[in-house]
């Protein structure tokens, strides 16, 4: 008689949509950042006197606005604040 042996098998991970996922999040903040630094603009307000008047370094800010950076939510909320 021979013994089965139940092998336990671990679903591996679909690396496609994990991969899609986060480019759709980067997508969406680079857009965020885009129209955050089209109301800096319209604002007339440079990245340094934002910076100041949030208290987010202004390069922080610039790295969202070029979509390369994340902010906090107390950051964006101040950001927002200022800009609204």
């Amino acid at each position: 008689m021979v013994a089965k042996h139940s092998v336990m098998v671990t679903p591996v991970p679909d690396f496609a949509l994990i991969r899609q996922k986060h480019s759709t999040v980067e997508t969406y903040a680079a857009l965020i950042g885009e129209e955050m630094r089209l109301a800096r603009v319209n604002a007339k307000f440079s990245l340094r006197q934002l910076g100041d008047l949030t208290g987010v370094r202004f390069d922080l800010i610039q790295r969202f606005e070029a979509g390369k950076g994340v902010l906090a939510k107390a950051e964006l909320d101040a950001i927002i604040g200022v800009l609204t």
